[in-house]
Parts: C-alpha cells; structure tokens; sequence
C-alpha cells in the first residue's frame, strides 16, 4: 500500500514536471504575438461596430466583442492542440522521453495540462481586452462576466481536447477540419432537432439525436444572453453548465489516454 502511494507521487511529480517544461516552451514561443494581434483586432472591430451601432452601443460592442472572442480562443485551442502529441511522435522526440521511468500516462497527461494552463491566459487575455473596451465606452461590471470568462474557458478546452484525440488518430490536416466541423456542430444540432422537417423524418431525428448526445452541446456554455440582456442567470444553469463541462472533458482526456496508451509509436 505504501508502495502503491510512492509510485503515485513519483507519477505526479514526473506529470507536473512535463507540464512545467511544456508551459515553459509554449510561454517561449511566438505564439503570445498572436493572441495580441488577435486581441487588437477584436478591438478594433468592436469598436466599429460601436461606430456604426444605435441606440445602446456599448452593448452591441460587447456582444460582437464576446462571439469574436469565443472564435478566436476556438481557434488558438486547435492551433495549440492539433500538433501537441502527433509533433512529438513525427519528430521520434517522444521515444527519448517517453522510457521506463516517465510512463505514457504522466508525459500525455503533462503535455495536457501544459497547453491547458497556456490556453487559459490565451482566454483571459482576449476576454479582458472585450471587456476592457465595454467598460471605456460606458459598460457596467456584471458578475455573470466572470463565469463568460470560465465558460470560455470550458468550450475552448473542450475543443482543445477533442483536437488533441483526433491528432492520436489521423493527420494534422484532418485533426483540424474535424475540430471546426465539431465545433460548429456544438452550436447548430440542438437546434435542427425542432426543425419541421427533421421532426417528420423518424430516420433523420434518429441519427441527429445520437450526434446530439456524442458531440458537445455548445450552447450550455454560451452566456452571452445572460450577460447582455437577462442580467442574471440561475445558478443551476450554471452549476448544470459546469458539470457537463466536466464530464465531457474527462470523457475525452479518458478516451484520448486509452489510444495513446495502446498506439503503436514507431
């Protein structure tokens, strides 16, 4: 029993220790000039829409600032996730690594959470400038912005990890047009299902009620109402939202552990 608990710490140790070097590589690279070139344009195109906008303005800014901001994190998760593992096993540079005293385990679940850490500044960096432009054109704090900002979050991880389990499995071109295919089959699914013709069709409701159960629902983690017209949200939205965001992802992590695990990496 003692063993077993000294293996597990070693284990921890060696996944927190890859975490640190694989943050530390992204927070070297250049990857931060995109995320503030990304933040200007958000911006600027904000503040256009501000330009061009009547009556409450502000808030039409931020509504154009918070779905360009989900886009863009959207878009840094499959950057950052499509080449996380597959780079390592093209380059050979994981059989160097990956030996009998780092596992599998710790080095995927390392890399993980390395580029996780990466992605949230990534999100609070671009939600910060939306905010920080609503406030300057007349904007009023709301709590709910803070739960924008981790449901962001949510999604964005999300995508992330389903990027990540397709790279275990095809190609980086691939990986990349299954994550934007998913990403917005996240947004447009529940919505097809009250569709006139989707109801007449037994076949079709079928097929799209299995792809509404497999594929993430998006719009459980979108607030963006809530924050520019509600005021307020239940908290069992919110509570429902953040144990879904849960469950998926570790559904994911567990699935994407089992292929790695078990793939052949020469």
């Amino acid at each position: 029993m003692v063993f077993s608990w000294i293996e597990l710490v070693d284990e921890f140790s060696k996944m927190v220790l890859i975490c640190k070097y694989s943050f530390m590589e992204f927070m070297k690279s250049k990857i931060w000039v995109g995320v503030f070139l990304l933040g200007s344009i958000l911006l600027l195109l904000s503040y256009i829409s501000y330009s061009f906008a009547y009556g409450v303005a502000e808030r039409i800014a931020l509504d154009v600032g918070l779905g360009l901001t989900s886009l863009s994190t959207v878009f840094m998760a499959i950057l950052l996730g499509h080449a996380l593992i597959s780079k390592e096993i093209e380059n050979r540079t994981i059989h160097m690594i990956v030996t009998r005293s780092l596992g599998r385990k710790a080095f995927f679940l390392g890399k993980l959470l390395g580029v996780i850490a990466v992605l949230s500044i990534n999100v609070i960096i671009l939600m910060s400038m939306s905010f920080i432009l609503y406030f300057l054109l007349g904007g009023h704090y709301s709590p709910l912005m803070l739960f924008s900002v981790l449901f962001s979050f949510f999604e964005a991880t999300i995508v992330l990890l389903i990027v990540v389990f397709f790279s275990l499995i095809t190609n980086a071109t691939l990986t990349i047009i299954y994550g934007i295919v998913i990403y917005i089959l996240g947004y447009v699914i529940s919505s097809t299902l009250v569709l006139q013709y989707v109801e007449k069709n037994n076949f079709l409701a079928t097929v799209i009620n299995a792809c509404y159960y497999i594929f993430p629902n998006f719009n459980r983690l979108n607030l963006k109402d809530y924050i520019l017209y509600q005021k307020t949200i239940p908290m069992e939205t919110l509570m429902m939202g953040t144990a879904y965001a849960f469950f998926y992802m570790l559904l994911v992590i567990v699935a994407s552990l089992f292929i790695f695990e078990n793939k052949n990496l020469d």
